[in-house]
């Protein structure tokens, strides 16, 4: 699981991208992305962020399969920042 962008501004907060591959054919997975208090499932390579709190937020991913085989992982953490910052240099 790749998230391409690894710095999430307030207006890519309501559709970021991600990838999932090495997934077997018959398997699924969610992909959740969470600020440590909400959370929020991708669905169909996009997550809409816009209820996170700003600041580091973990990414993690449960497959299964037919079979009813799981697996977890975690994928590289990535950054929200929605807000502009005050007095900052242009």
């Amino acid at each position: 699981m790749a998230v391409p962008d690894g710095l999430i501004n307030n207006a890519e907060k309501g559709a970021v991208s991600y990838t999932v591959a090495g997934l077997d054919a018959d398997a699924t997975a969610v992909v959740t992305f969470s600020d440590g208090v909400h959370s929020v499932a991708g669905a169909a390579g996009t997550a809409d962020l816009s209820s996170l709190t700003d600041g580091t937020i973990p990414v993690s991913i449960a497959a299964t399969d037919a079979a009813g085989n799981t697996a977890n992982g975690a994928g590289t953490a990535l950054s929200l920042d929605t807000n502009a910052a005050v007095g900052g240099d242009l």
